[in-house]
């Protein structure tokens, strides 16, 4: 991996975040593509073509690099409004069957994505939220797992079930996941626990207000609550530490996330309180998910040079460089160089997705050891004890 690029890689999200205004060199007309390749592989492309917008004129890309990347960022806006709709239509064909619901990620976290920059006398606020690369629709319902799965087998055509989520075929263009639960631990007692926390809070995200996207029509869904989602997200990309790998946008998500709170107090001196009057950090901290929650704060202070104040715990700079290591050698850029991709069949992939988490051992050791356990459990129950 040529780290210079990855250097200049980081630059451009940083202008297109709205904390820079210039690369710190000018790149050739070859690194230029490597920096196109490498947001297409990291999901980035829209929301770095903001970046490209906002450089001075002697850094501009070649103009027909520049269309592409135009034309790309236009492909991903008609999606995002396509799976607008879609959303609201899910939302109310599942409320007329009398089940509440919320959507996770994707077009939830496309409402989080404003920049303040530097403008005339006061910064000017931009809306990236129609650039965020989504994939499918994850939509959380509330009920049990049988009754869903009876509904959507009226409406449309299911596909795989596992623990936390129905593969629903409804849209020909747009893949859906509807979760029973937002995600989970390996560690039975921290994933009943995690478990836990989202009953408490669920009827909060799915009776919450309707959110209006800046610019934009109002939109008929509901979307998780800060609080929720400041554990659930944290959750969703320490599980991808186990299993595909950390990526740029998930982290990306998590900082847009952190900015919505941070002009209310200094985040880690409130200790911001949850609604069930737990502290954040008592709630990571019991979760499992505090020692990944300082390695992520680093990193997001050091890509997306966020401020301390914003952050919800103290960074770890030893955590955060072998998390950031992770993403660039693990995650989504070495996920293209085969690194967390599983090949051949059930029992090979079991063993390389065991034998790759063992790097985790000795940071997360309770989470690790519990994985095998959990696979062999899930693959029994999948194929034995879910008679939907």
């Amino acid at each position: 991996m040529d780290f210079t690029m990855i250097d200049l890689f980081f630059d451009l999200i940083r202008v297109a975040v709205g904390v820079a205004d210039s690369l710190s060199r000018v790149p050739t007309e070859d690194e230029w593509e490597q920096l196109f390749d490498m947001a297409n592989k990291q999901a980035l492309v829209g929301v770095c073509m903001s970046g490209v917008e906002h450089l001075p004129y002697s850094q501009w890309p070649p103009m027909m690099l520049k269309y592409q990347w135009i034309a790309y960022t236009s492909s991903i806006e008609d999606t995002n409004k396509t799976q607008i709709q879609q959303c609201e239509e899910l939302t109310e064909r599942f409320a007329a069957a009398g089940f509440r619901t919320c959507v996770l990620k994707g077009q939830s976290n496309g409402e989080l994505y404003k920049v303040k920059r530097a403008g005339q006398g006061k910064p000017v606020a931009e809306d990236l939220g129609l650039r965020r690369q989504s994939g499918d629709i994850d939509l959380w319902v509330e009920g049990k797992r049988k009754a869903i799965v009876r509904f959507l087998r009226q409406t449309g055509e299911i596909g795989e079930v596992v623990y936390h989520h129905i593969d629903f075929h409804c849209y020909e263009d747009t893949a859906i996941e509807v979760h029973t639960t937002p995600t989970w631990m390996y560690s039975p007692a921290k994933n009943s626990r995690l478990q836990a926390f989202f009953a408490a809070h669920a009827d909060d995200c799915f009776s919450g207000a309707v959110k209006r996207h800046s610019g934009r029509p109002a939109h008929r869904f509901n979307v998780p609550t800060w609080e929720v989602n400041v554990v659930f997200q944290l959750s969703h990309i320490f599980r991808h530490a186990f299993n595909e790998g950390v990526g740029l946008r998930q982290v990306m998500d998590y900082y847009f996330l952190l900015l919505q709170r941070a002009d209310r107090a200094d985040m880690i001196e409130a200790n911001y309180a949850l609604g069930d009057g737990h502290r954040l950090e008592m709630v990571l901290r019991r979760l499992g998910l505090y020692k990944f929650a300082t390695a992520l704060m680093w990193v997001l202070g050091e890509v997306f040079r966020l401020e301390t104040t914003k952050m919800i715990v103290q960074p770890d700079e030893k955590e955060g460089r072998w998390l950031l290591d992770e993403i660039v050698n693990g995650g989504n850029f070495g996920h293209f160089g085969g690194t967390t991709y599983y090949k051949g069949g059930t029992w090979h992939s079991f063993v390389q997705k065991n034998r790759r988490n063992l790097r985790l051992l000795t940071r997360y050791p309770e989470e690790t050891l519990w994985a095998p356990a959990w696979r062999v459990w899930h693959f029994v129950w999948r194929k034995v004890c879910v008679k939907l």
